[in-house]
């Protein structure tokens, strides 16, 4: 990817941070209508070998599969907010940054890793943001908290 200039960098980073949170909440949505469905089918009893053509057992399946579309794109979309918005630091040009863009990215992937780099990676994002120390010892954001904790994370 070419390297941009800060102001350039905001500006893709405002564009990505909508689609993502419109990929969020239509996966959160989808979500929840995944929920229902299944239950429905659990609740109405439908044998799903037995009766493969009830309507809304192929309703559920439907909106499985959509589900899993939005699950992919959201991911993408998150993935894609969380570089940029690192490359931003570097077009800063911000001293003693550990993680790069690449890798802020890449810890969701890697096995074991994955539990505690991206927490890492986005404390870092924050505070360098925020122009505070990044150290251990320093309070970490509430709301970066919660979603560490909400991801299974520190």
């Amino acid at each position: 990817m070419a390297q941009l200039t800060l102001r350039d960098g905001i500006e893709v980073l405002q564009g990505r941070a909508l689609f993502a949170r419109t990929t969020l909440w239509i996966y959160m949505s989808l979500t929840l209508a995944l929920i229902a469905s299944w239950m429905t089918v659990l609740a109405a009893g439908i044998d799903q070998d037995a009766a493969p053509d009830q309507p809304a057992l192929i309703a559920a399946g439907v909106v499985s599969l959509v589900w899993v579309l939005a699950f992919a794109a959201c991911m993408v979309s998150v993935c894609m907010w969380v570089y940029r918005a690192h490359a931003n630091l570097f077009a800063a040009e911000l001293d003693g940054l550990e993680f790069t863009p690449a890798w802020s990215v890449g810890w969701f992937f890697v096995p074991f890793a994955f539990w505690f780099k991206p927490f890492q990676a986005m404390r870092e994002l924050w505070n360098a943001s925020h122009l505070l120390a990044d150290d251990e010892a320093a309070p970490t954001e509430r709301r970066l908290t919660i979603w560490g904790g909400a991801m299974g994370r520190r």
